[in-house]
């Protein structure tokens, strides 16, 4: 499912996946998604707070602005704050490319697997320059992110 390109694709991605998975496959509307989406934001710059000194040696400069400047609306997530949605979704969560060469997607990395054994993931597709989309059975991932700022 293309996500809206507003710093919030990431957190749009999640909260709607782990929202089916919790709900029979059943889509949040725009309204709701966003709002889930924010609240979710919140959730994982707790976590990053909560668990700082595993965290920390992640992030380049200063690890305080860095969550601070997380915790912002329109700031892309990447790989911290997919270790600590985890916590958050109850969930693993797969991210997966595109591959070139078997005309397909390939999982490049895989979040909570032991934690949350037997669970059924949130798939990501990462489209490259910090955009993200949720992957749902059956339908095709884009060739190209929608709208960006």
């Amino acid at each position: 499912m293309p996500r809206q390109g507003d710093g919030r694709c990431f957190f749009r991605a999640l909260a709607q996946g782990a929202h089916q998975l919790k709900h029979d496959g059943q889509a949040l509307d725009e309204g709701m998604e966003r709002e889930a989406a924010d609240e979710l934001r919140g959730q994982i710059c707790q976590q990053l707070r909560d668990r700082k000194s595993e965290m920390e040696f992640f992030i380049d400069g200063d690890y305080d602005s860095y969550v601070r400047q997380m915790a912002k609306p329109h700031t892309w997530g990447g790989e911290p704050e997919l270790a600590m949605a985890v916590h958050c979704v109850d969930h693993p969560i797969r991210v997966y490319v595109e591959n070139q060469s078997q005309q397909g997607l390939h999982m490049i990395s895989e979040y909570g697997a032991e934690e949350h054994k037997g669970k059924e993931p949130i798939n990501l597709h990462f489209v490259g320059g910090g955009h993200y989309d949720l992957l749902v059975p059956g339908i095709s991932p884009p060739s190209q992110p929608r709208g960006r700022l």
